[in-house]
């Protein structure tokens, strides 16, 4: 039972944090209350592109011989 609860600990502080973060944010650049609600999708979109994108370049930079 110990572990978890440790596992959920582990596993949920980053959410506060990214919480803190998103705070900061939209408090730091004053993000309108219209743009607020679309923030997070275009944030959730940006990162799947880029991760994409370097799944995609990854065994390109590694192993140039396997672009033939």
């Amino acid at each position: 039972m110990v572990r978890f609860f440790a596992g959920f600990r582990t596993e949920y502080s980053p959410s506060v944090g990214d919480l803190f973060v998103v705070g900061v944010v939209v408090g730091g650049f004053a993000v309108p209350a219209a743009f607020q609600a679309r923030m997070p999708l275009v944030g959730i979109t940006a990162a799947l592109v880029l991760r994409g994108s370097f799944i995609l370049a990854g065994p390109a930079t590694c192993y140039p011989s396997a672009r033939s």
